[in-house]
């Protein structure tokens, strides 16, 4: 009853020390109170306190207890609380008020200053000084209830409209009903600008907001998270070293802050040289961490225009063979001359020219031919560029043996063991085998000679296979007939296959790889081996079959031609083994295949010998010699790796020209023009691929790579490769070089400001060259004051302007910003224009000049302190300058001559 619950009042015990019971008496009624007192939630601390939870108990008509629940003084029902159960004895009372204690009240929604002098219809303020929703349920499962929760819009939409009450609203213009709806339409257009608007600005934050949290992740990342990481993810070593770049790139501010590791420099180096225009697309969409180009240009800067045997890059080259299994050392050597354009260059390093031949280099004679030495391992799937040389025109066989010679004791001493050499049918190549000892005549044959660094080997000479078969295809389309064991073989018979194809309806061929250029090749497609092998193809003498089987009366004699190339189809295979699964072993067939070819061909030589034939009916000298040689060294050198080496296999396209041809290709790809290259950018070219060849690893081979094994190069051999002995001349260095002689000569004089030249001269002795020279004198004037503060170094250089005969072009270019030289300036550039065009020829134009002009000019100069480095500077820029339009003078005549070339070309039929 109530009496009981007043008597028990003071013993109930209250969930928290918030809650207090009150037994209250007024007019005759009682009530007892049970009140959550609380502090608001906000700084202001003069707000004073309020009762959140109330719970009311009074005694009804009958008897009972009557229960109200309260939350911030508005009446609320809660079931638990509420019911007569609830205050039946004591520990009800207390779990009843511990329930309504846990129970979350709503916090509201924005607070009353921030927006203020508001009133809406669907909120209002609390006792806290909270805006609170109408429908706030006040009792909620969370923080705040849905609708309070909605209240901030609301509430920022009215304040809004609070501020614009007292400002002036747009006028809105009246328009007529035609123009009405695309003024609405426009209107519509506008809103849904800002609306869009907002929504990027919010995705930005959105997206800021992670970036932050990421870089913040970030920066937090160490090495052993790192290498947990790639633990459990199983990356590659590769994949592991981009993922560490990115992160480091990530950690640093500014792109000039990144620092990279050797590994990832020389890796960016390679990935430049393979292509330059993939490694700027990845940089300029940042896709990976890559250093900036420049960066890439200031490592590649070192490689030199040289051209021979490189002392340097045998010693990085010894260190990788030393590296390799006794397998992998033995290879042969292979040459090739290309043809460049001729063009002439400055190296800035040597301040030499570029571009001219090797043996004649003083001369001053341009090259157009390159030759580049190549060596091809048996047991590896790279081919090493050795050495370049720069000629003109064909090199001589005598040098070329001389050459072979010299790469054979280097290769030696770097740690290979050469077995032969390859080139083409060239006879220039010819005649270096005749200074060898090497002959393909029937009667003496000698496929080989005595190897320089060891007696007991031998090194054998091989020419390229694909070219010798292009060449036996342009024998038999030329001739049209060959003859063999009384058998014609006949070109009609390939023409006559693609024909019977041709006139086959929807395209239906029986060889369907033949083509018009198969059987008709121009100039140009009589240089594709493809074209040459697909003729004398096992599916060509298929067809020649089928065809005189089914009575074509054109195919009606041709099972010689048939045999023909049956024969050569298996001799090609037999001589171009590219996979370990079809090496030439002991015990397959392609070793008789070879030795069967060697019978061919002298059966059918003999036949020429013995007048059963003429020399029309049998294969040109070259070819016969030059596949007789290759057909024996091949047998030779096979027996010499499978039986005293114990090679498991021997591939045999090892032993052509291929890698070669498709270094050319590069040469050319890279060279990015559908042209010869130059022979500088030739040279350039060179130098970078073949450091790309000897630094990348293989990517397979006939070899076995240990999971996790070293670079055989790394990128202090790289270092040490590009710059030998740590050293870079600069035009620092040069200026410094002409300095010193110039210490013991130069003499201090003053310069008058306004001196110039005497008005005594006559105008009819000035010539062209001395107009040009003064008006190039002005320029040097203007460019040297960049060099220097010195007031009195600056005065030295120019002079008021003139009318003399001398200033005559300049004052013809003059807009007003041109310089008049000083008269000493002037003589001293005039002497070593003179100098210089005596001179501009040679490859040593540039100390040639200079020491010309320290031995017949009086060098004098105003400025004590500055005097020889000035003077020095003045002299490297001139020079150093006139070399450069030298050059680019050469070249324009070549093009010139070049473009002449090519229309002449044009005229002549394939």
């Amino acid at each position: 009853s109530f009496s009981l619950l007043c008597e028990h009042a003071s013993s109930i015990q209250l969930p928290s020390k918030a809650w207090a019971v009150q037994i209250l008496e007024n007019i005759g009624l009682h009530a007892v109170i049970f009140s959550e007192a609380a502090l608001p939630n906000t700084l202001d601390c003069n707000h004073p306190a309020y009762l959140r939870k109330t719970v009311q108990v009074t005694p009804s008509a009958d008897g009972s207890l009557s229960v109200r629940t309260f939350v911030h003084g508005r009446s609320i029902n809660v079931e638990s609380v509420s019911s007569d159960r609830s205050m039946n004895s004591v520990g009800t009372v207390e779990s009843a008020l511990q329930c309504f204690h846990d129970m979350h009240v709503c916090t509201g929604g924005p607070s009353k200053e921030k927006f203020y002098n508001i009133h809406p219809e669907c909120a209002y303020v609390d006792i806290c000084g909270m805006w609170r929703h109408n429908k706030c349920t006040l009792l909620t499962g969370g923080i705040i209830c849905k609708a309070c929760e909605r209240l901030k819009d609301v509430l920022r939409i009215h304040h809004a409209r609070q501020k614009k009450k007292g400002k002036v609203r747009h006028v809105r213009l009246i328009a007529s009903p035609s123009k009405k709806a695309r003024v609405e339409t426009i209107r519509k257009a506008r809103n849904a600008c800002y609306k869009f608007k907002a929504r990027l600005l919010s995705g930005k934050k959105k997206v800021e907001a992670e970036l932050a949290k990421c870089q913040e992740k970030l920066e937090h990342l160490n090495e052993e998270t790192i290498e947990r990481l790639f633990k459990e993810a199983n990356l590659p070593e590769a994949q592991q070293l981009v993922f560490k770049e990115c992160v480091a790139a990530g950690k640093v501010d500014s792109k000039k802050g990144r620092r990279y590791s050797d590994s990832w420099v020389l890796l960016c180096l390679l990935l430049h040289i393979r292509s330059p225009a993939g490694y700027k697309f990845l940089m300029e969409n940042e896709i990976i961490a890559l250093p900036s180009i420049r960066t890439i240009r200031r490592y590649m800067a070192t490689v030199g225009f040289k051209s021979g045997f490189d002392s340097n890059f045998f010693a990085a080259l010894k260190k990788k063979l030393a590296k390799k299994d006794c397998f992998q050392q033995h290879g042969m050597i292979m040459f090739d001359e290309m043809q460049v354009r001729k063009s002439k260059r400055v190296n800035s390093s040597t301040m030499t020219y570029v571009g001219l031949t090797s043996e004649t280099a003083d001369s001053g004679e341009l090259a157009d031919h390159a030759l580049v030495f190549m060596f091809c391992p048996f047991g590896d799937s790279y081919a090493q560029p050795i050495g370049v040389f720069a000629a003109k025109g064909a090199t001589k066989g005598t040098v070329l043996a001389q050459l072979l010679l010299q790469a054979l004791a280097l290769m030696e001493e770097a740690g290979a063991k050469i077995h032969g050499f390859v080139c083409d049918g060239a006879s220039t190549n010819r005649s270096m085998w005749s200074t060898l000892g090497i002959s393909g005549s029937l009667r003496d044959c000698c496929n080989s000679f005595t190897h320089p660094s060891d007696p007991t080997r031998k090194v054998f000479a091989f020419s390229d296979v694909p070219h010798l078969f292009k060449c036996i295809r342009n024998r038999l389309k030329q001739q049209r007939y060959l003859k063999k064991e009384s058998k014609w073989i006949r070109w009609e018979d390939y023409s006559g296959v693609y024909k019977e194809d041709q006139d086959k309806a929807g395209g239906l061929r029986v060889c369907p790889k033949i083509t018009h250029s198969h059987i008709y090749p121009t100039t140009c497609e009589k240089m594709r081996v493809k074209l040459a092998t697909q003729v004398f193809s096992r599916s060509m003498a298929s067809g020649i079959k089928f065809y005189r089987e089914q009575g074509v009366r054109r195919l009606s004699d041709s099972e010689a031609t048939e045999e023909f190339t049956l024969f050569l189809n298996d001799l090609f295979d037999a001589l171009n083994r590219r996979f370990p699964a079809e090496g030439i072993t002991m015990q397959n067939s392609d070793l008789g295949v070879i030795t069967r070819g060697i019978q061919w061909l002298d059966s059918w030589e003999k036949e020429l010998k013995c007048g059963l034939i003429t020399k029309d009916m049998f294969l040109t000298k070259s070819t016969s010699e030059g596949l007789r040689v290759t057909l024996k060294s091949t047998r030779d050198l096979c027996n010499v790796l499978l039986q005293d080496l114990n090679f498991k296999y021997v591939l045999t396209s090892k032993m052509n020209q291929d890698p070669i041809e498709r270094f050319f290709g590069k040469i050319r790809l890279a060279g990015r023009q559908n042209d010869h290259p130059s022979m500088p950018t030739f040279l350039q070219l060179y130098q970078t691929l073949s450091i790309y060849t000897l630094l990348k690893p293989p990517k397979f081979g006939n070899c076995r790579v240990v999971e996790g094994e070293k670079p055989l190069l790394d990128i202090s051999d790289f270092r040490a490769l590009l710059s030998p002995n740590n050293v870079q001349a600069s035009s620092a260095d040069f200026v410094d070089d002409v300095k010193q002689k110039l210490e013991s000569v130069i003499c201090v004089d003053d310069w008058e400001c306004d001196d110039i030249i005497s008005q005594t001269k006559g105008g009819a002795e000035t010539g062209v060259e001395d107009c040009i020279v003064f008006y190039l004198a002005g320029f040097m004037s203007r460019k040297m004051k960049k060099f220097t503060n010195c007031p009195t170094c600056k005065s030295a250089f120019s002079s008021e302007k003139s009318s003399i005969a001398e200033a005559a072009l300049t004052n013809a270019k003059d807009r007003g910003g041109l310089m008049h030289p000083n008269v000493h300036l002037y003589n001293l550039l005039k002497q070593t224009e003179r100098l210089f065009a005596a001179y501009a020829d040679t490859q040593t134009v540039y100390w040639d000049t200079i020491d010309g002009v320290l031995d017949t000019y009086t060098i004098t100069f105003p400025c004590d302190e500055h005097k020889e480095e000035t003077v020095a500077q003045l002299l490297h820029c001139y020079v150093s300058m006139r070399m450069r339009q030298h050059c680019r003078h050469v070249n324009m005549s070549m093009k010139k001559e070049t473009q002449e070339k090519k229309k002449l070309a044009k005229l002549c039929s394939s």
